[in-house]
């Protein structure tokens, strides 16, 4: 009996040891130089079932299908980047390009790597920011009826702190092969923080993350609200020139701590005409989290089919002094951007569109900063890209105006797949040609 013992603790220490051992360098040992970094820490397996009736609460539906597809907003926004990106001989000409994740162990993780595998090659063709953990991997059932679409989601499983430590340990490998290592000089041309964290990673993580690979050149987006403020914070000391958060109005109606901005009645800011309240919930939001006028350049703020607002904001000179508050500005300006509008009757599947529309953005603001010699555009959409801004007035934030217009045109063409993220690039090119020119509300 004493053998089996420890024979059984031999088994479970390496166990253990595979989980957390070392992974490969990056091909070529290239760091994070000239690299775009998803954070994408609680990716999920998508189930789907698609029903060929609606769904009626307490009835037993048969699906007529089963479809099975990544899930996870990182994982999402990588599918999403494989729609848009030119590729050559099946490999994309995005490279290096890295998605820091936690996947669980067990056949679910091995089936969420090899889609990733199929579906985005280049988000796995190094593991070294993919870190398997020793809980399983949630998984995220979307019900497709004829008249809707529910999201079922499971809880995440915890992330231990030699899982976490292991993380950040290749991260900060990584800055350290840079060619520009040193406190805030990585080259490391963006830096997207999708999503939740699961149980077991610090509050602190996305900031912890921030203070090893960004730099002030870097392009940030976040599509996040958890660890929101430790990442704000640690951005407003990395003085970062480019950086934009993502977010629903609801979000930040919450971000902004007002419940009289929460309210879903005829005078709430979630109602169908928002714009006589984003100012408000912007200052708000300003006044609670002094550090956001240091860290943040923009706020993009979407609100499902109705009209989304871009917030471009004064980089505060004096972040101390209490009167320095955002509607005292003068030259901040916001945009108020339609959403395109699809055919009506139509069955639509919305679940990832959110993580389209940060991918999209993302990318296409990097080609018009000219920040893209590691990685192209389809030439199509350059050329669209290029047309469409010419009309923009730049010095008022037209650019990142003209990138989440963009974004939403991929949002809108993804809801028109089944596939979490996935669209036709050609739908999401004749939405956005045709989508009406975003007005400014205030300058």
């Amino acid at each position: 009996m004493h053998q089996v013992l420890i024979l059984c603790s031999l088994l479970f220490a390496l166990n253990r040891m595979s989980n957390l051992a070392p992974q490969p360098e990056l091909s070529g040992g290239e760091g994070l130089d000239g690299s775009t970094m998803i954070v994408g820490l609680n990716p999920a397996l998508q189930k789907r079932f698609i029903l060929d009736s609606n769904l009626v609460p307490g009835n037993v539906h048969r699906a007529q299908r089963l479809e099975q597809g990544i899930g996870g907003k990182g994982q999402d926004g990588a599918v999403a980047l494989s729609c848009l990106l030119d590729s050559r001989d099946g490999k994309s000409s995005m490279s290096p390009f890295l998605l820091a994740q936690f996947v669980g162990s067990g056949s679910d993780g091995d089936t969420l790597m090899n889609l990733l595998q199929k579906q985005v090659p280049f988000s796995v063709q190094d593991s070294y920011l993919t870190v398997r953990t020793r809980t399983k991997l949630r998984i995220c059932t979307t019900i497709v009826a004829s008249d809707s679409a529910t999201e079922l989601v499971e809880p995440s499983g915890l992330v231990e702190a030699d899982e976490m430590k292991q993380l950040l340990n290749h991260v900060n490998f990584l800055a350290s092969s840079s060619s520009s290592c040193g406190k805030y000089s990585s080259t490391l041309r963006s830096f997207c923080v999708m999503g939740s964290m699961p149980p077991g990673c610090p509050i602190h993580t996305y900031a912890d993350l921030a203070k090893l690979a960004v730099g002030q050149e870097t392009i940030i987006l976040i599509d996040a609200v958890v660890g929101l403020q430790p990442l704000i914070e640690e951005l407003a000391k990395i003085r970062t020139k480019t950086a934009i958060l993502k977010v629903n109005l609801s979000e930040l109606c919450h971000l902004a701590m007002d419940n009289t901005l929460i309210k879903n009645d005829k005078d709430s800011p979630t109602s169908c005409s928002p714009e006589k309240h984003v100012f408000a919930v912007v200052n708000s939001f300003l006044r609670k989290h002094k550090h956001a006028r240091d860290a943040l350049s923009h706020i993009a703020i979407t609100n499902g089919k109705e009209d989304s607002f871009l917030v471009s904001i004064k980089r505060s000179k004096n972040h101390d002094d209490p009167s320095n508050i955002f509607l005292a500005e003068p030259d901040v300006c916001i945009w108020k951007i339609p959403v395109p509008r699809l055919p009506e009757n139509t069955l639509f599947f919305p679940i990832g569109a959110g993580d389209t529309v940060s991918a999209a953005l993302l990318v296409s603001l990097m080609h018009l900063k000219g920040n893209d010699p590691m990685f192209c555009l389809k030439e199509k959409i350059r050329r669209a890209i290029n047309s469409v801004v010419s009309s923009y007035d730049l010095s008022l934030g037209g650019e990142v105006a003209c990138a989440l217009s963009f974004g939403l045109s991929c949002a809108s063409a993804s809801c028109l797949q089944t596939e979490n993220s996935v669209f036709d690039v050609d739908d999401a090119l004749i939405l956005f040609l045709n989508m009406a020119k975003p007005s400014m509300l205030l300058h």
